[in-house]
């Protein structure tokens, strides 16, 4: 019986490194969209506790320098908040851009791999067909052997 070679075997394995690539690249694209969230979670954390304290101090009247402090500084984190949104915006973007890579690349390798595995199923029943017919034949002749020894007997 002989050995079954995918003619495009070569194919298939530059097909699944890119698959491979693409699912690291979408891996570290979701983590640094993780990471863009948490930062804006915590901006917005850090917004939130500024805005208490900015509250407090209006509330016990404080020096208008430190009021005008903390004006500025609300304006400052505030900034910090839009920045960190735009960077999750991008590495959003990215992710989906990293997700259709991943999504194409696993098509791609799939068909080929369909390929193969029909390639390889029709020269399995090629190679019993094979055998079958050597099978045939050597029962035909089998078969007329006897019938000569039992036409030699007579």
């Amino acid at each position: 019986m002989s050995r079954f070679v995918f003619r495009a075997q070569a194919a298939l394995e530059v097909r699944r490194r890119r698959h491979d690539q693409a699912q690291r690249t979408l891996a570290a694209a979701e983590l640094s969209v993780r990471a863009a969230r948490e930062a804006l979670a915590s901006a917005e954390q850090r917004l939130r506790d500024d805005l208490t304290r900015a509250t407090t101090a209006e509330a016990e009247a404080a020096d208008a320098t430190i009021l005008g402090w903390y004006r500025n500084w609300l304006s400052g984190r505030r900034r910090e908040i839009a920045k960190c949104g735009k960077t999750l915006e991008a590495r959003e973007g990215q992710a989906r851009h990293a997700r259709s890579d991943a999504v194409r690349a696993h098509r791609e390798l799939k068909s080929l791999e369909r390929l193969r595995e029909r390639a390889r199923c029709a020269f399995l029943v090629g190679e019993r067909r094979a055998e079958q017919k050597a099978l045939d034949s050597l029962g035909t002749l089998q078969h007329a052997r006897r019938a000569n020894e039992a036409k030699e007997e007579l």
